[in-house]
């Protein structure tokens, strides 16, 4: 039976688990296509990859704004809005900085780590997390001796931190009481952990002796 005292837009471990797992797979497509035009642009791998970053920080900002303004359509029904647009953006993002480091975005050890990244945690810790200790960049090496029987554990425990993720913005959600300054709001607090999560996916994938 449903629980009448649980709002449809409630944020919970449940639904925040279901909706990355539906969007993981609704962006790989795009992603791929994203890191392949990303890949033929002049430049370094890292400046390529930073150069992603900033285009989606604006998005993301772009999308909050809208979103804080009430004027757009909830493509989640299983989060608010706001949440589900800037989710869409962060994964398919780290999805396309690990294809452009060459890297199988359909193995389960990857994607546990591009998921790994959304937590807004350092390189280091998204690694330690996987029980790879005393470095910030993972090799294929490494992935292939991260034991699959971790993952499952591991990404419930994401959900977590998602969860605590997104209720630290709740400044952001009273703000949206009054729309244009909740707009404002929510869209820098949205570039913000994106360029973070950006960062965090750069220093784990890109393997490069100077990093711009």
């Amino acid at each position: 039976m449903r629980n009448l005292n649980t709002k449809p837009t409630e944020l919970t471990t449940s639904k925040m688990s279901a909706a990355v797992e539906w969007i993981y797979e609704e962006v790989q497509e795009g992603a791929i296509e994203m890191a392949r035009n990303y890949s033929n642009e002049d430049g370094t791998l890292s400046e390529k990859v930073n150069r992603l970053i900033r285009n989606q920080k604006l998005k993301a900002a772009s999308s909050g704004f809208i979103s804080g303004l009430g004027g757009l359509a909830t493509t989640l029904a299983l989060l608010p809005a706001n949440v589900a647009s800037v989710l869409y953006f962060q994964i398919k993002m780290v999805m396309s900085i690990a294809v452009m480091c060459g890297y199988d975005v359909k193995d389960d050890r990857v994607k546990t780590l591009i998921l790994q990244c959304m937590a807004c945690s350092s390189a280091a810790d998204v690694l330690k997390a996987m029980g790879v200790e005393g470095c910030k960049r993972i090799t294929q090496a490494m992935i292939c001796k991260i034991p699959r029987a971790w993952l499952s554990s591991i990404n419930r425990a994401l959900g977590v931190k998602l969860i605590t993720k997104f209720s630290s913005k709740g400044a952001v959600v009273l703000g949206k009481a009054v729309p244009l300054v909740g707009g404002l709001i929510g869209g820098s607090i949205d570039a913000y952990t994106t360029n973070k999560i950006g960062n965090v996916a750069r220093e784990l994938f890109v393997y490069e002796e100077v990093l711009v």
